[in-house]
């Protein structure tokens, strides 16, 4: 078992990876927007990572999970949406950064019944 905090080849069955984002100039904080569907029996779980001037290899650095701003609520119906948003800012602890990436990972304990994600937006931005 591979946790979904290391750097590569973790253990996770159903992920989405972004490739790396550039942003122009720096950032200290993100607001991430998820559209959501969340079956019971389901999570979903929002993983980051951003490079700042100081640090090594972008696909050596470590994932950070984090937890959406309120509780994602379960919706049965596979055609309804809730939208969820990811603020990172404290955690960052105020570090600059050029470079950011996410990876978003479904869990479900029964494979008829799996969470899906649409409409992923990041901003980055300075407090």
């Amino acid at each position: 078992y591979v946790p979904e905090t290391v750097a590569k080849n973790t253990s996770g069955d159903c992920k989405y990876v972004t490739k790396t984002i550039q942003i122009v100039g720096e950032a200290n904080a993100i607001r991430v927007l998820l559209n959501v569907n969340r079956p019971s029996g389901t999570d979903i779980k929002v993983y980051y990572k951003v490079q700042a001037a100081e640090d090594t290899a972008f696909d050596d650095l470590d994932w950070v999970l984090q937890e959406p701003d309120d509780i994602i609520p379960f919706d049965e119906n596979p055609a309804s949406y809730t939208e969820v948003e990811y603020s990172i800012d404290d955690e960052l602890n105020g570090v600059e950064f050029t470079n950011m990436a996410f990876k978003i990972v479904l869990l479900s304990n029964n494979s008829s019944f799996v969470p899906t994600v649409k409409d992923l937006r990041a901003i980055a931005f300075n407090q």
